[in-house]
């Protein structure tokens, strides 16, 4: 009876792997108290981060990577407390 093997294989020769991260929110806040020396805020946003393999796999003799581009989305929520430092 023969075993049923898989082999993983990392693509950990190529020389130079380059990949482009990011990260970016959009953020909606509502002051509460304007021209105060403690101003309350709410906040919500939305956002996306990621990271994109942009290696020219086929320089270094490879197939292209099917799995290129990772992407995460996100919401988030918050508040806080701003102290004004300015004399206006």
């Amino acid at each position: 009876m023969k075993k049923n093997t898989q082999e993983i294989t990392f693509r950990t020769e190529v020389e130079k792997s380059l990949h482009l991260d990011w990260i970016d929110a959009r953020d909606f806040r509502y002051h509460f108290v304007r021209g105060f020396f403690l101003d309350p805020f709410l906040e919500a946003g939305i956002g996306s981060a990621g990271r994109a393999d942009i290696t020219d796999y086929e320089e270094y003799g490879y197939e292209e990577n099917s799995e290129r581009l990772m992407l995460s989305l996100f919401g988030q929520i918050g508040g806080g407390l701003t102290v004004r430092l300015s004399l206006r």
